[in-house]
């Protein structure tokens, strides 16, 4: 009986020895990780660029995590996730440390973008994905 209760607490201790330490996230990453809301979308008309307020809708938040991996409003991965992040000029590869839900919403076929831009000033980001023309306005939730 003594063998069993030593060798239990063996066991316990490895089992709990084996618990995850947090990841903290890339020191660029940091300011980006949290919940976004989408406030506005750039808008280009007779050569000028401008800014169009949206309503609040949850369907257009997103999650960034500290691995950089983007979710959207349903805890998926977005569709055509890029491999990397360009945060205020700086280059993160992202580097999926947990697994990312499958987006039943995207296309199998998706040309994926390598790099997303990301503007960050205090609580508020800008986004530009794949196409020059898609810049997105978001505040931290």
């Amino acid at each position: 009986m003594r063998r069993f209760t030593s060798i239990f607490l063996l066991l316990l201790l490895a089992v709990m020895g084996c618990e995850k330490e947090p990841v903290e996230p890339n020191p660029l990453i940091k300011p980006l990780v949290g919940k976004w809301k989408l406030t506005a979308i750039q808008i280009e008309g007779a050569g000028i660029k401008s800014w169009q307020d949206l309503p609040f809708d949850a369907l257009n938040n997103i999650e960034i995590r500290h691995d950089g991996v983007i979710l959207d409003y349903k805890q998926e991965g977005v569709c055509c996730h890029p491999a990397s992040l360009n945060i205020n000029g700086s280059i993160v590869l992202i580097t999926r440390t947990l697994k990312v839900p499958d987006n039943t919403n995207c296309v199998s076929s998706c040309i994926q973008c390598q790099v997303w831009t990301f503007a960050l000033a205090n609580e508020e980001m800008t986004l530009t994905g794949c196409v020059p023309s898609d810049v997105k306005k978001y505040k931290k939730l």
